[in-house]
């Protein structure tokens, strides 16, 4: 595999984005939030001993990037941000999540 396919933030971007129907119940941000905690338990079950290269870095970012708010975790707060509208929500993380890609160059391979 080559590094474009090792990597989470590029995977979501380049597949889970443009089709999420295909990975998601809805377009939705819970059930993006699920399938991410799924992918993190996946990861912790495969490879225990090894930090989940992206949950843990995106998290961190993202409390940097809303200056460690009220929140611990990116879920309720982008959902907050979004008026509790799941597909706003969803739309809002894609933004995030570019915006952490460019501020830290991707760097979740796995």
């Amino acid at each position: 595999m080559n590094t474009t396919e090792t990597d989470i933030t590029e995977f979501l971007l380049k597949h889970v984005r443009q089709r999420p129907g295909m990975y998601l119940t809805s377009p939705k941000l819970l059930y993006l939030y699920i399938f991410l905690t799924g992918y993190s338990f996946a990861f912790w079950r495969s490879m225990p001993k090894k930090e989940d290269p992206f949950l843990n870095h995106f998290q961190d970012w993202f409390i940097q990037r809303i200056n460690g708010s009220e929140y611990t975790m990116w879920y309720p707060a982008i959902l907050e941000e979004s008026d509790h509208s799941e597909e706003d929500a969803l739309q809002r993380f894609w933004e995030y999540l570019e915006e952490f890609r460019r501020d830290t160059g991707g760097n979740a391979t796995i």
